[in-house]
């Protein structure tokens, strides 16, 4: 017997009593053989814990993360879009009056207020269901969105009269900027109001949020501004609608990191 043999009994698998019963002399006699023959019989301690690395690498991944606060239920999100239309328009109104809203006939005012409102409690509610995964959308979030960019230039060349006339570009340029400094401060504050909820599509949230402040912006318009030509407020107050929508879509776009 040698170490040559025993290697091979080793890899063959045969056990410490075989070998011993082979080779027992030469394994006293050999101060390899022996102790890795201990060795190799010797149990495998464990750890008394098999989950610490596990643990381990928990504690590290979670080590610098903060305590999330709970996104508010779907109705106070609803509510507190709404706070914030109301607030800017409230502001806008003690700063300008409503001398837009007071000229308009009955059924004018009918029309624009039941579309204004009906349409942005739809967008509200799209809203919070994409700031909550797995939310059903009763509504494709398109279709309201395509109310807000199509539909309100259509309804407003339908309600009113289409007379272009002297300023059009200028005093349509004022209005647009006023309705997109609306919507810039309105879409602000709708994103801080949903920035606890998490949007697996962060285009098509932000498309959303830039059509509820693109409306916000038309309201904040169609309140203050005397002049009711349908081309006006078709072009330069659904323009606005139509740059908050796509600036909305821009900025989700950044923020899923898709960029």
């Amino acid at each position: 017997m040698n170490c040559t043999e025993v290697d091979r009994m080793l890899s063959e698998g045969m056990s410490k009593v075989e070998i011993l019963t082979r080779g027992g002399e030469h394994i006293r006699r050999c101060e390899r053989c022996g102790p890795m023959l201990e060795f190799v019989e010797a149990a495998i301690v464990l750890p008394l814990d098999e989950g610490v690395s596990e643990r381990r690498i928990s504690e590290r991944l979670t080590a610098n993360l903060l305590p999330a606060a709970p996104m508010p239920g779907p109705l106070r999100n609803v509510v507190g879009i709404f706070g914030v239309a109301a607030g800017i328009w409230l502001v806008w109104t003690l700063m300008m009056g409503v001398p837009g809203f007071k000229q308009l006939d009955k059924m004018r005012r009918l029309a624009m207020t039941v579309y204004s409102l009906v349409l942005l409690v739809l967008l509200a509610v799209s809203l919070v269901r994409l700031m909550r995964p797995a939310s059903a959308q009763p509504i494709p979030p398109k279709l309201l969105v395509g109310a807000v960019v199509v539909g309100y230039p259509v309804l407003a060349s339908l309600v009113f009269p289409v007379q272009p006339g002297h300023g059009f570009v200028a005093e349509g340029l004022v209005c647009c900027l006023f309705g997109l400094i609306t919507s810039s401060l309105s879409g602000t504050l709708v994103w801080r109001l949903m920035r606890r909820g998490y949007a697996t599509n962060g285009v098509m949230a932000g498309t959303v949020i830039g059509a509820v402040s693109g409306l916000i912006g038309i309201v904040a318009l169609q309140w203050i501004c005397p002049d009711h030509e349908g081309a006006h407020i078709a072009l330069w107050h659904g323009l606005v609608g139509i740059l908050s929508v796509a600036g909305g879509s821009g900025a989700g776009y950044l923020a899923s990191g898709r960029a």
